[in-house]
């Protein structure tokens, strides 16, 4: 570990330009993206960070992020990594190569991301958003990201090297006769699909859990918890890959992708702004606007918006704490039957069951 962290110093110093810079509203943060290895190196590397290193925890709190990264490295080639982030200010994640070392890592993941936005109108004080997805990549893949001021994210990923792949996955019965086989047999580096498994989602909210609180110090639970997760995954592999047109997108398109999406849902109390509104404040064809919104978040503009609004009704129906034509009014519909014809489009029964099933 100091040779590999003696040779990341000096290049490092050679290529520090690259880990921190302003651009197009964000700030630009790169880490080394070979190994865990390297990238617990690179984190060590952000400015304002300090090393636990009895615990493998990164910590960084700076004025545009607040950081936390732990790494669990359970057995040779298989390593565990969970990171908590607040984002002040705009900022995006870039992996860049250290060519001075071997680069043969997978990565299986599974991400949270939450924003709260302040509520202009009256019924409100915040509104909270969620997310879930699962990523899956390839040695070949590096990873880029965006995150708009006000985002949370968590994240738990397993990284295994191209050794433990042939040693455990590939020699697992139920590998040679899953859909995951696919996906590393074809020419993708990376797969995205949203968290569409409850069985899933909560062996990787219990693997966070048992990091939380049992630290490095137990591996064995973790360990077992990882090749659970592992097995099922195999078992249970068949995303339905909305986001496949994702990796066409470049750079600039994601960073304003990014703000299309945090402005819809600051303003998702508000009646959908259009297309062409939405095309000249950001700088882009109504027609590119539309195909880059699809590729990366698998749905059309109107419909995204209109999902989370119904989402979000649902959720304060449930409260119990508003009636229907309240919640439609918040969400700028003046017409009650327009409305219930949304929330059933997208939630699958009209509001009034809701309301009703609560009393």
């Amino acid at each position: 570990m100091a040779l590999i962290s003696k040779i990341i110093n000096k290049w490092y110093q050679k290529n520090k330009h690259l880990f921190f810079k302003y651009k197009d509203g964000f700030f630009h943060l790169n880490f080394v993206a070979n190994s865990p290895v390297l990238m617990m190196e690179s984190f060590k590397k952000v400015i304002f960070s300090k090393f636990d290193p009895e615990n493998n925890v990164v910590l960084s709190n700076t004025p545009f992020s607040d950081i936390r990264v732990q790494f669990a490295f359970l057995e040779e080639g298989l390593t565990l990594l969970n990171s908590k982030m607040l984002y002040k200010k705009n900022v995006s994640f870039q992996g860049v190569r250290n060519g001075e070392f071997p680069n043969d890592y997978y990565t299986l993941s599974f991400h949270t991301f939450s924003n709260t936005f302040n509520n202009k109108g009256l019924t409100l004080n915040s509104i909270n958003f969620s997310d879930k997805r699962w990523i899956m990549t390839k040695p070949e893949y590096l990873a880029f990201a965006a995150y708009s001021e006000g985002c949370e994210s968590e994240s738990i990923m397993v990284f295994f090297n191209k050794k433990w792949f042939d040693n455990y996955i590939k020699k697992d019965k139920a590998y040679k006769n899953s859909k995951v086989k696919d996906f590393f047999e074809s020419d993708d580096i990376f797969v995205l699909w949203p968290d569409n498994s409850v069985e899933l989602s909560r062996m990787a909210e219990s693997i966070i859990a048992t990091l939380d609180q049992y630290s490095i110090q137990n591996p064995l639970q973790l360990k077992l918890k990882t090749y659970e997760l592992i097995s099922a995954f195999i078992r249970s592999y068949n995303p339905q890959n909305i986001f496949k047109n994702y990796k066409n997108l470049s750079k600039n398109d994601i960073l304003r992708i990014n703000r299309v999406e945090f402005y819809l849902l600051e303003n998702i109390h508000s009646k959908f702004s259009g297309i062409e509104f939405l095309s000249n404040k950001f700088s882009v064809s109504p027609t590119k606007l539309k195909s880059d919104f699809k590729s990366a978040y698998g749905v059309g503009v109107f419909t995204y918006f209109r999902n989370k609004q119904m989402h979000l009704a649902k959720e304060l129906l449930e409260n119990n704490e508003y009636q229907v034509q309240e919640v439609a009014q918040l969400f700028g519909y003046e017409n009650t039957s327009k409305f219930s014809k949304a929330f059933e489009a997208v939630n699958g029964m009209l509001p009034s069951k809701v309301v009703y099933s609560k009393m």
